[in-house]
């Protein structure tokens, strides 16, 4: 979900006591989905199966050519938010917001092939550790848990955010997914993943999307498990990385 407009909420509450939400507001967010899911169908459906097959790879052929093609299909559908999502959909409710949405999730598209290809830096492989833990309960979330809240919250398709094609579910799942990369990670691929649950979260409830709190408890948890691995954060080269609970490619192995 995304939450561009960040309009003040009537202090009002409804008749069972809970903080009313602004019906424009909540009309501007499900008409944006209403609109761009039914455009870029069935891409979805692609989306969903890079995720699986990523997810597959991880666990089955851990290796470089994973490492490529998992850094890949994140780097992509970072660089689709920015400028389809963002740069198209979103613009015609707030285009300066947009704007600066587009350009932070293209700047994370830019980051993600620099640290995880050029530099060898994404070495992913399944774990078992605190981090491990963390990252597959994330991908759950993004890919399963979180659509299906949606429907019961009654947001179902189209109103209903998807990985790949909508930011929230789409940070969630790159959370988890960098907390299966082999230490240590780049500090700075988990900025503008941070950044974004903060200020979508922050939006989300009054929008009437309560489901992305998951957003925001998804990066409580990954910095948890940094934490929780007890390792300091170093420097190499012009890098910031951070060392997780998460074997190594060999240690999984054996």
């Amino acid at each position: 979900m995304t939450t561009i407009v960040l309009a003040e909420v009537d202090s009002d509450a409804d008749v069972d006591g809970t903080p009313a939400v602004p019906a424009d507001d909540a009309d501007e967010l499900r008409n944006l989905f209403d609109d761009y899911n039914p455009d870029v169908w069935p891409l979805h459906l692609v989306t969903y199966a890079l995720g699986l097959v990523a997810i597959a790879l991880i666990v089955r052929r851990p290796g470089p050519a994973t490492d490529r093609f998992v850094t890949g299909v994140l780097a992509g559908v970072w660089a689709w938010l920015g400028i389809v999502f963002f740069g198209r959909y979103a613009s015609q409710i707030d285009p300066l917001l947009s704007a600066v949405y587009g350009a932070l999730f293209l700047f994370q598209a830019a980051l993600l092939p620099r640290s995880g290809l050029a530099r060898g830096a994404l070495r992913f492989g399944p774990s078992r550790g605190l981090a491990g833990r963390i990252g597959w309960a994330a991908l759950a979330n993004a890919l399963v848990v979180y659509p299906a809240l949606g429907i019961v919250l009654g947001h179902g398709y189209p109103e209903s955010p998807l990985f790949g094609m909508a930011p929230c579910p789409t940070t969630i799942a790159t959370f988890g997914l960098l907390l299966l990369a082999a230490p240590p990670l780049p500090a700075k691929l988990l900025v503008i993943p941070t950044i974004w649950a903060v200020l979508a979260t922050l939006a989300a409830v009054g929008h009437g999307y309560p489901e992305d709190i998951g957003l925001f408890l998804a990066a409580v948890a990954t910095w948890v498990a940094i934490v929780g691995a007890g390792r300091p954060t170093r420097r190499t080269e012009s890098d910031h990385v951070i060392a997780l609970d998460v074997p190594t490619r060999e240690g999984a192995r054996a």
